[in-house]
């Protein structure tokens, strides 16, 4: 459609991600494996572990990434959301 908004196109991604992957996490382990709920220490644990390789490892294995650390602290703010949603 031709729109570009900049501060979206940027770090709506980061932001996002860590919900969406939560949600589905979640979702597999109760539906298919009924364990319980992701602990608050697995969901900052697993947000840890796609921030480093996100962030850090692709742009090292591939110059087509880059690393923006403002991206990491989205990552955990996107945690923060679905821990928010989640208990409530």
């Amino acid at each position: 459609m031709g729109v570009s908004i900049a501060i979206a196109d940027s770090y709506l991604d980061p932001l996002l991600c860590m919900p969406l992957v939560l949600f589905l996490l979640d979702w597999e382990r109760q539906r298919i494996w009924h364990s319980p709920n992701l602990s608050i220490g697995m969901v900052l644990c697993l947000t840890l572990v796609l921030a480093v390789i996100f962030e850090f490892a692709f742009p090292v294995w591939n110059s087509g990434f880059t690393t923006d650390y403002l991206d990491v602290l989205l990552y955990f703010i996107g945690a923060a959301l679905y821990i928010a949603v989640r208990l409530q």
